[in-house]
């Protein structure tokens, strides 16, 4: 996996792996939420992101408002 986060560097799908594998510190060494993190989330990772606007605008189906980052989505609950 670190080789992945390696190449994939500012990809989105790095991100997705660490998600995908509860940023499991035996997987991604130094891992670790940041001092700076937004109080919002309460010292949780972020686990999901807000839809880009034109989801929400041609979507009729799309969840109009995610509550939280630290939300899980779907597969992850």
């Amino acid at each position: 996996m670190r080789e992945k986060q390696v190449a994939l560097f500012l990809n989105n799908e790095a991100w997705t792996d660490m998600r995908r594998y509860d940023y499991n510190p035996s997987l991604f060494r130094g891992v670790a939420v940041p001092q700076n993190q937004n109080q919002e989330l309460g010292g949780a990772f972020i686990r999901r992101s807000f839809y880009p606007l034109d989801e929400l605008s041609r979507n009729p189906n799309a969840q109009s408002e995610v509550v939280s980052l630290s939300e899980k989505v779907w597969w992850d609950k």
